[in-house]
């Protein structure tokens, strides 16, 4: 999903990609076809078994092992979100029906997430993770750092500004669902 001038929150650009994630599954699903029924063949991918035969940089934003995923099938979703100074409100608490991981490309985000019994994970620039403190605690968040929030735990977020916050969001939902987050009240009341 491409950042419109305006900015999209986060909450918005999941909820706006359920349209786009079935435009491009039929559009895949349309390819796979065309290629059945005789068209050009699309070109054999050739295996990489040595990552210095990759031209350019590669570097790990996050790894975590999620062992919260929902049943197959599920959708997985990478989007690009922008969100305008002054988005968001850390009373207003959501969850989501798979894991969810941001990191923060630019700008300055304020999050509330997880419980004690449910923490959520605090991704450091360089590729570790640990619990991020629980909510009702503010985790401010700047570049390269991001949350991976597990399955139904509950997460808030505010954009304090000046600047708007641009960030990369990897969603693993169940295919059946709808990507829109759930309403919550907060964890500490």
């Amino acid at each position: 999903m491409e950042p419109s001038e305006k900015g999209v929150s986060r909450r918005t650009a999941l909820r706006g990609l359920g349209g786009g994630l079935a435009a491009a599954g039929l559009a895949a699903g349309l390819a796979g076809r065309a290629a059945a029924q005789g068209a050009t063949p699309a070109a054999t991918p050739a295996p990489i078994t040595n990552a210095g035969q990759v031209p350019g940089t590669v570097g790990t934003l996050f790894g975590v092992v999620a062992a919260d995923l929902p049943p197959a099938p599920v959708e997985i979703t990478l989007a690009r979100a922008v969100s305008q100074p002054g988005d968001g409100d850390l009373e207003d608490y959501f969850t989501f029906p798979g894991p969810f991981a941001f990191v923060v490309e630019s700008g300055v985000e304020v999050c509330r997430c997880g419980t004690a019994e449910s923490p959520c994970l605090l991704l450091r620039p360089d590729g570790t993770s640990e619990p991020a403190p629980p909510s009702p605690a503010d985790i401010r968040l700047g570049p390269g750092e991001g949350l991976y929030i597990p399955t139904n735990t509950p997460d808030s977020f505010f954009i304090p500004g000046p600047d708007p916050v641009v960030e990369l969001d990897l969603s693993i939902f169940p295919a059946q669902t709808a990507p829109e987050a759930t309403p919550e009240a907060s964890p500490t009341a």
